[in-house]
């Protein structure tokens, strides 16, 4: 599918600054190893369990374990079962038992499995592995299968933590739990098959860095990060998770972060997850209810959101950030948005917080625990300035409310499950008066439910909106509220009934967006699939439509290949840059009629006689552009006509009006 979001390998800036020793040495694990007395030196004389070799290592001043394929389910002695990693200890697995060099393993030909079923005392372990402490020391865990027990991972305070090429998989409590860390770097594993309350959960930490894993057929929320300054998460995949737990008010399916200072998300696929609560493919900010929370730079670039479902935000769920003047925006950019469904808005829930700062809008007789104490509101006043009841009005005080900002993102069929209640994208005021700051730039919007607008306001006090217009540059098959630049037409697709969502060459969207470079807009220099912004689609050069940079609207990059000549006149259906008599004749038939329309199917894409204005207008349609053809314009394909050819010539000086010169190029 050329759609496809492609998953390709990152490089871990987080392991450059750690020196490991030039030669490690090596302490070897194999569960059918038949020593009376191991020491681990040699494969001959390995340990048949993984802890010892981890201490021996560990008191020789660190080095390497290397453990041979097997199933390693014995008890443990420490406590809770768990066996328990040693910073300035790297254990890999994955070997058959015979190599002399790392670079021989191979994981997936020779697995090795650590077991925590029964590890602790014939019961589950309360975690597998377990790694804490370090003062500059990493710990190290590649190549390994980690099952069973509560929990999988528990890694915290702890300086540094790498985990990858892994596998943590059936655990009945939680996935991964990581906290108080300077770093943690997971890379390359697989999450599946995991049940209980708890996903992959960090929190409090400086660094975590996700690259290239995949997070699939999990019945529990598949990650959750809370408080941790710098997050990256790349090339990673969050597929058929589940949390059925509360319908309402359950828990993301996906991924949810809360609290970070610098978020990256970057080429990730957000695919058929399901909750009945809040964010089915990814929530921001979900767990606070004001700035403690918030994701104050955020930026979610390349990502597929496909199939996912929810109670409320089929892919996205958020609440925005508050503050008393702009000095934060979250942004998606490059994004696809296609199959999501819910019970409120498919695409994305924006919902403001009840409250902030201590002040809430006034709610009868409903607690609420506020960063200043426990509020009862007790009367029936809805909290507007000035209004009468028994509880706390608002303060009067103006406050922003930071919504995520979509840029080059294409929306196209998702689906509410109640068409007649929501819309795809929903916006949950207060009671208290906000400027909301939320941009949709050069966005694409397509069959997201055609008997409602694209969005709609909750039950409060209006949202007061910051700037305006707040969507700019966007084309939608439905009006939107604001009419600055936006076009309502169908975006035609290449083939969306099979997923294929790059532009035809007669597309409204190509070359009629903004430059979205700057970092204020977004800064969109490549598209989805990595082509490079912006490129002369229709070959008449920049200036010509939009804002005169040549982007193209939503998340794909129109690059000529849809068409044998990109720079080709419209008249020119057979794309040999000259002007047939059959092709002369034709725009002849525009000019002696009511003018003309588009019609995708025919040969050149128009019709004649006036229609649907959809698309990018006929190249012969140009002083002035009003969709008929008058004379001077059929003068002009007469003289390409009469002298062998054309060419498109963009950067003529003179520039011409259509953007062509006679004759061959």
């Amino acid at each position: 599918m050329r759609n496809a979001v492609m998953i390709r390998v990152a490089g871990f800036a987080l392991l450059a600054g750690f020196a490991f020793p030039a030669h490690p040495a090596v302490w070897y694990v194999d569960k059918d190893s038949t020593c009376d007395t191991p020491d681990g030196l040699t494969w001959g004389s390995a340990y048949c369990e993984i802890q010892p070799a981890i201490d021996a290592a560990f008191a020789g001043g660190g080095g390497e374990v290397w453990v041979a394929e097997g199933v390693y389910d014995e008890r443990r002695d420490s406590p809770n079962g768990t066996m328990i990693l040693k910073a300035g200890v790297e254990v890999y697995g994955g070997f058959a038992g015979t190599e002399l060099s790392r670079s021989e393993r191979d994981y997936e030909l020779h697995p090795a499995v650590v077991d925590g079923s029964s590890s602790f005392a014939g019961e589950p372990a309360e975690s597998v592995i377990t790694a804490t402490g370090g003062e500059g020391l990493a710990h190290v865990l590649d190549g390994l299968t980690v099952r069973g027990g509560r929990g999988g991972l528990l890694l915290h305070n702890l300086h540094m933590a790498t985990v990858r090429n892994c596998i943590i998989e059936s655990t009945i409590e939680y996935i991964c739990v990581s906290y108080g860390f300077d770093a943690v770097v997971l890379s390359h594993c697989l999450v599946t098959a995991n049940s209980g309350y708890l996903g992959v959960f960090c929190q409090r930490g400086s660094a975590l860095e996700i690259s290239g894993c995949t997070f699939a057929q999990n019945m529990v929320q598949a990650a959750n990060i809370e408080w941790v300054d710098n997050v990256t998460i790349a090339d990673s995949v969050f597929s058929e998770n589940r949390d059925l737990s509360s319908p309402g008010f359950g828990i993301p399916a996906g991924l949810s972060v809360c609290g970070i200072n610098k978020l990256t998300i970057s080429r990730c696929v957000f695919q058929n997850n399901k909750t009945l609560g809040w964010g089915g493919g990814l929530s921001l900010g979900v767990r606070g209810e004001c700035n403690d929370c918030a994701i104050q730079d955020g930026v979610i670039d390349k990502c597929l959101f496909a199939g996912n479902e929810a109670g409320y935000g089929g892919a996205v769920y958020c609440i925005p950030v508050f503050s008393p003047t702009i000095t934060s925006r979250c942004v998606f950019t490059d994004c696809l948005f296609t199959g999501n469904r819910a019970t409120h808005h498919a695409i994305m829930a924006a919902y403001t917080p009840l409250f902030c700062e201590g002040k809430k809008e006034q709610q009868s007789g409903s607690e609420y625990a506020t960063p200043n104490g426990l509020y009862e509101g007790e009367g029936e006043g809805e909290g507007e300035i000035g209004g009468e009841g028994e509880g706390e009005p608002c303060d009067g005080i103006l406050r922003y409310l930071h919504g995520p900002d979509f840029v080059n993102c294409t929306f196209v069929n998702n689906e509410n499950l109640a068409p007649d209640l929501n819309s795809p994208i929903g916006y949950q005021g207060a009671a208290c008066p906000f400027h909301f700051v939320n941009r949709y730039l050069n966005c694409v919007f397509s069959n997201n439910g055609p008997t409602q607008p694209v969005f709609s306001w909750g039950e409060f006090s209006p949202l007061n909106w910051l700037e305006e217009p707040v969507a700019s540059h966007c084309v939608s098959d439905v009006g939107l509220p604001w009419d600055a630049e936006n076009t309502v037409a169908d975006p035609l697709f290449v083939d969306p009934e099979n997923g294929d969502f790059h532009l035809k060459p007669a597309s409204p969207c190509i070359d009629t967006g903004q430059d979205t470079s700057a970092p204020e807009l977004g800064g969109v220099v490549d598209d989805l699939d990595g082509l490079p912004r912006p490129l002369d689609g229709d070959g008449r050069g920049a200036g010509a439509t939009g804002d005169g940079s040549d982007y193209d609207i939503g998340a794909y990059e129109y690059d000529g290949t849809a068409t044998a000549c990109a720079g080709c006149h419209s008249a020119d259906t057979d794309h040999n840059d000259a002007i047939s008599l059959s092709e002369l004749l034709r725009v002849v038939q525009f000019f002696n009629s009511c003018g003309y329309h588009c019609y995708e199917v025919s040969e050149d894409g128009y019709g004649v006689d006036s229609g649907a204005h959809g698309c990018r207008p006929h190249a012969s349609d140009y002083k002035p552009q009003d969709w008929q053809v008058n004379l001077s314009e059929l003068l002009r394909l007469i003289q390409f006509f009469n002298s062998g050819g054309y060419h498109a010539c963009p950067e003529a000086m003179p520039p011409t009006e259509d953007g062509y010169c006679v004759g061959p190029a």
